[in-house]
């Protein structure tokens, strides 16, 4: 069977890069077709997928938007040419731009929701947050079979919307022993990786960091002008650039801990199931996250990690100085996250719930 995996990044995205490995795996013939829509030039190893990439510098946001008609334009013509029976679209507004074309392009639909697009904007007028919701329900409502990153999400779909969802956590795949039991060498250092943006914390990270004296590395996209042009230069920051999931995934084991903030405005962020806490988790690195997600709940339960208030420097900079100064305790804490990793937070555990998905819309 050949599948189409579309979505409006390109593989160095964590969770498309999963999907597609995943499908490959299982004897699908994939085609991918995505949007690279910053300025650097790039192209995957070794892809073991069919794949198109739109490359039109557009940034982040809402300034996207006026370029959605084109992307449109891009994966139909990817369609025509090769057809597919079912089409995979990452988040409400890829799936939005593809449900007319079911039949003629391909027979089932299903919707990969990573981050909900009526949940994403914080303070949004009632107009746009209208269209959003609009959008977003009309996805909802085209797709054979959603899937969600988190039931606390699914509870906030409508009923007939949570009858067809499954859940299919951000778990990473396992990075195996001989990295996580690697300690770091030299100073001590925390990983800060993903989306870069000041939205997602980096300027209150970088103040705690000069607070403390704590050197900070980092890999990931770079989604705003802070990130591109004070954080990433910060004589305290060692930025490597966006690099594959492999290879951010051996930068965090050379690290001490991660971190994982989100500014509570926006509903997302509350509701952040991050692919960082459980990357760390695989590791066997202590994670620093926003006490206003939810999932710090999780992460305190589980003794992976700190909860900081957002914003709160002072706090993020004591936790800082207290990690650094058990730098020794670090060995038992790998060992101990690794056991609760291997308990079932591996991608490679939710598969089979991937496979069911697909076999359950195309049967």
């Amino acid at each position: 069977m050949r599948i189409a995996l579309v979505g409006r990044m390109d593989e160095r995205e964590v969770h498309i890069h999963k999907m597609l490995n995943s499908l490959v795996k299982r004897g699908y013939d994939c085609l991918f077709v995505g949007w690279n829509r910053f300025a650097e030039p790039w192209q995957p190893a070794e892809p073991q997928w069919e794949r198109r990439v739109w490359h039109q510098p557009a940034g982040m946001g809402m300034v996207t938007t006026k370029y959605f008609l084109a992307f449109r334009k891009f994966i139909e013509r990817a369609l025509e040419s090769h057809p597919v029976e079912l089409a995979i679209g990452v988040n409400e507004e890829v799936v939005y731009l593809m449900k007319s074309w079911r039949g003629r392009l391909f027979s089932s639909l299903l919707l990969d929701t990573r981050d909900e697009l009526d949940r994403r904007v914080g303070n949004a007028g009632r107009l746009v947050q209208g269209m959003l919701c609009h959008v977003a329900s009309r996805a909802r409502d085209a797709a054979d079979t959603i899937l969600s990153s988190d039931p606390r999400r699914r509870e906030g779909y409508r009923p007939s919307h949570r009858k067809k969802t499954l859940i299919v956590p951000n778990y990473p795949t396992d990075c195996g022993a001989p990295l996580w039991q690697r300690m770091p060498e030299g100073e001590f250092r925390i990983f800060a990786g993903g989306a870069l943006s000041k939205e997602r914390g980096l300027e209150f990270l970088l103040a705690a960091a000069e607070a403390a004296g704590v050197a900070i590395r980092s890999a990931g996209r770079l989604m705003d002008e802070y990130a591109r042009d004070i954080f990433c230069r910060h004589p305290l920051v060692n930025y490597l650039g966006c690099l594959t999931p492999e290879k951010a995934m051996e930068q965090l084991a050379d690290c001490h801990a991660s971190v994982a903030f989100y500014a509570p405005g926006p509903a997302i962020n509350r509701l952040a199931s991050p692919n960082k806490v459980y990357d760390a988790l695989c590791v066997g690195r202590p994670i620093l996250v926003s006490d206003e997600t939810e999932i710090a709940d999780w992460v305190e339960r589980n003794g992976v990690g700190h909860r900081i208030r957002y914003g709160d420097v002072a706090g993020l900079a004591a936790r800082l100085g207290n990690l650094r100064a058990k730098q020794a305790e670090l060995p038992g804490f790998a060992r101990r996250a690794r056991e609760l990793f291997l308990r079932g937070y591996s991608w490679e555990s939710q598969e089979p719930v991937l496979y069911s998905a697909i076999d359950s819309v195309v049967g």
